[in-house]
Protein backbone atom coordinates (compact mmCIF):
# COMPACT_ATOMS: atom_id res chain seq x y z
CA UNK A 1 0.00 0.00 0.00
CA UNK A 2 1.25 3.49 -0.78
CA UNK A 3 2.13 6.07 1.85
CA UNK A 4 -0.18 8.94 2.78
CA UNK A 5 2.01 11.37 0.82
CA UNK A 6 1.80 9.18 -2.28
CA UNK A 7 -1.97 8.87 -1.85
CA UNK A 8 -2.34 12.64 -1.56
CA UNK A 9 -0.25 13.11 -4.70
CA UNK A 10 -2.43 10.58 -6.53
CA UNK A 11 -5.60 12.35 -5.38
CA UNK A 12 -4.14 15.70 -6.47
CA UNK A 13 -3.31 14.27 -9.91
CA UNK A 14 -6.83 12.88 -10.30
CA UNK A 15 -8.34 16.25 -9.32
CA UNK A 16 -6.02 17.99 -11.79
CA UNK A 17 -7.21 15.65 -14.56
CA UNK A 18 -10.79 16.54 -13.64
CA UNK A 19 -9.98 20.24 -13.75
CA UNK A 20 -8.47 19.86 -17.22
CA UNK A 21 -11.44 17.85 -18.52
CA UNK A 22 -14.03 20.25 -17.13
CA UNK A 23 -12.01 23.27 -18.22
CA UNK A 24 -11.85 21.91 -21.77
CA UNK A 25 -15.61 21.28 -21.79
CA UNK A 26 -16.43 24.76 -20.54
CA UNK A 27 -13.89 26.46 -22.80
CA UNK A 28 -15.18 24.54 -25.81
CA UNK A 29 -18.72 25.72 -25.14
CA UNK A 30 -17.60 29.32 -24.61
CA UNK A 31 -15.50 29.35 -27.80
CA UNK A 32 -18.36 27.88 -29.82
CA UNK A 33 -20.76 30.38 -28.22
CA UNK A 34 -18.47 33.21 -29.29
CA UNK A 35 -18.26 31.78 -32.80
CA UNK A 36 -22.05 31.40 -33.00
CA UNK A 37 -22.72 34.93 -31.79
CA UNK A 38 -20.10 36.50 -34.04
CA UNK A 39 -20.89 34.56 -37.20
CA UNK A 40 -24.66 34.19 -37.00
CA UNK A 41 -25.51 37.45 -38.74
CA UNK A 42 -23.24 36.63 -41.67
CA UNK A 43 -24.48 33.09 -42.22
CA UNK A 44 -27.11 32.86 -44.96
CA UNK A 45 -28.49 29.57 -43.66
CA UNK A 46 -29.11 30.99 -40.20
CA UNK A 47 -31.64 33.67 -41.05
CA UNK A 48 -34.61 32.96 -38.81
CA UNK A 49 -37.77 32.22 -40.71
CA UNK A 50 -40.63 33.36 -38.51
CA UNK A 51 -43.17 31.47 -40.62
CA UNK A 52 -41.91 28.03 -39.59
CA UNK A 53 -42.02 26.32 -36.22
CA UNK A 54 -38.57 26.24 -34.53
CA UNK A 55 -38.67 22.48 -33.90
CA UNK A 56 -34.91 22.12 -33.55
CA UNK A 57 -34.78 24.85 -30.90
CA UNK A 58 -37.59 23.21 -28.93
CA UNK A 59 -35.96 19.79 -29.14
CA UNK A 60 -32.58 21.23 -28.09
CA UNK A 61 -34.14 23.07 -25.14
CA UNK A 62 -35.94 19.86 -24.16
CA UNK A 63 -32.67 17.96 -24.34
CA UNK A 64 -31.13 20.61 -22.09
CA UNK A 65 -33.93 20.15 -19.57
CA UNK A 66 -33.44 16.38 -19.63
CA UNK A 67 -29.69 16.83 -19.11
CA UNK A 68 -30.33 19.10 -16.10
CA UNK A 69 -32.77 16.57 -14.63
CA UNK A 70 -30.26 13.76 -15.24
CA UNK A 71 -27.65 15.84 -13.40
CA UNK A 72 -29.91 16.14 -10.37
CA UNK A 73 -30.70 12.41 -10.41
CA UNK A 74 -27.03 11.44 -10.75
CA UNK A 75 -26.05 13.79 -7.94
CA UNK A 76 -28.56 12.19 -5.61
CA UNK A 77 -28.16 8.57 -6.75
CA UNK A 78 -24.40 8.21 -7.28
CA UNK A 79 -23.73 6.45 -3.97
CA UNK A 80 -24.11 3.06 -5.63
CA UNK A 81 -21.41 3.91 -8.17
CA UNK A 82 -19.08 4.98 -5.38
CA UNK A 83 -19.72 1.81 -3.37
CA UNK A 84 -19.10 -0.41 -6.41
CA UNK A 85 -15.81 1.34 -7.21
CA UNK A 86 -14.65 0.98 -3.60
CA UNK A 87 -15.65 -2.68 -3.49
CA UNK A 88 -13.93 -3.44 -6.81
CA UNK A 89 -10.59 -2.06 -5.60
CA UNK A 90 -10.77 -3.08 -1.95
CA UNK A 91 -7.28 -3.51 -0.53
CA UNK A 92 -5.43 -2.63 -3.75
CA UNK A 93 -5.71 1.16 -3.54
CA UNK A 94 -6.09 3.63 -0.72
CA UNK A 95 -9.67 4.66 -0.04
CA UNK A 96 -8.89 8.31 -0.82
CA UNK A 97 -7.55 7.41 -4.27
CA UNK A 98 -10.56 5.23 -5.06
CA UNK A 99 -12.93 7.97 -3.93
CA UNK A 100 -11.09 10.56 -6.04
CA UNK A 101 -11.45 8.28 -9.06
CA UNK A 102 -15.13 7.80 -8.28
CA UNK A 103 -15.58 11.56 -8.03
CA UNK A 104 -13.95 12.02 -11.43
CA UNK A 105 -16.09 9.32 -13.09
CA UNK A 106 -19.24 10.70 -11.45
CA UNK A 107 -18.35 14.22 -12.57
CA UNK A 108 -17.77 13.20 -16.17
CA UNK A 109 -21.03 11.22 -16.22
CA UNK A 110 -22.82 14.37 -15.08
CA UNK A 111 -20.90 16.80 -17.31
CA UNK A 112 -21.07 14.96 -20.63
CA UNK A 113 -24.84 15.31 -21.18
CA UNK A 114 -24.69 18.94 -20.06
CA UNK A 115 -21.93 19.70 -22.55
CA UNK A 116 -23.84 17.93 -25.32
CA UNK A 117 -27.00 19.86 -24.48
CA UNK A 118 -25.19 23.20 -24.52
CA UNK A 119 -23.57 22.47 -27.88
CA UNK A 120 -26.86 21.19 -29.30
CA UNK A 121 -28.57 24.42 -28.27
CA UNK A 122 -25.86 26.48 -29.95
CA UNK A 123 -26.29 24.51 -33.18
CA UNK A 124 -30.06 25.01 -32.85
CA UNK A 125 -29.45 28.75 -32.57
CA UNK A 126 -27.42 28.63 -35.79
CA UNK A 127 -30.25 26.78 -37.52
CA UNK A 128 -33.35 28.45 -36.06
CA UNK A 129 -32.04 31.75 -34.72
CA UNK A 130 -34.20 31.63 -31.58
CA UNK A 131 -33.13 33.27 -28.34
CA UNK A 132 -34.50 30.21 -26.52
CA UNK A 133 -31.40 28.28 -27.57
CA UNK A 134 -28.99 30.91 -26.23
CA UNK A 135 -31.02 31.08 -23.01
CA UNK A 136 -30.90 27.30 -22.60
CA UNK A 137 -27.13 27.39 -23.07
CA UNK A 138 -26.99 30.18 -20.50
CA UNK A 139 -28.74 27.93 -17.97
CA UNK A 140 -26.71 24.81 -18.76
CA UNK A 141 -23.28 26.47 -18.61
CA UNK A 142 -23.49 27.50 -14.92
CA UNK A 143 -24.84 24.04 -14.05
CA UNK A 144 -21.77 22.53 -15.71
CA UNK A 145 -19.45 25.01 -14.02
CA UNK A 146 -20.99 24.16 -10.63
CA UNK A 147 -19.54 20.65 -10.95
CA UNK A 148 -15.98 21.88 -11.64
CA UNK A 149 -13.61 19.89 -9.38
CA UNK A 150 -11.30 21.88 -7.13
CA UNK A 151 -8.90 20.49 -4.53
CA UNK A 152 -11.03 21.89 -1.70
CA UNK A 153 -14.28 20.56 -3.17
CA UNK A 154 -12.65 17.16 -3.75
CA UNK A 155 -11.34 16.86 -0.20
CA UNK A 156 -14.76 17.81 1.24
CA UNK A 157 -16.51 15.27 -1.00
CA UNK A 158 -14.01 12.52 -0.16
CA UNK A 159 -14.38 13.15 3.58
CA UNK A 160 -18.17 13.13 3.26
CA UNK A 161 -18.04 9.77 1.43
CA UNK A 162 -15.71 8.32 4.06
CA UNK A 163 -18.11 9.39 6.82
CA UNK A 164 -21.04 7.83 4.94
CA UNK A 165 -19.15 4.57 4.49
CA UNK A 166 -18.17 4.57 8.15
CA UNK A 167 -21.76 5.15 9.20
CA UNK A 168 -23.01 2.37 6.93
CA UNK A 169 -20.27 0.00 8.09
CA UNK A 170 -21.05 0.67 11.74
CA UNK A 171 -24.81 0.33 11.37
Amino acid sequence: MASDDQNQMSVAKIVTIGMVVFGAMILGILVFLGFVLLSRERADFAVADSSRLPVISYVAAGFGLVALLAMMVLLSKSDGLVRRMVAATQGRLALEVVLARAMLVRGILIAAPLEAAALFNLVAYLLDGRALSIGATGVILPALASQFPTPDRASRWIEKQKRRMGAEGGA
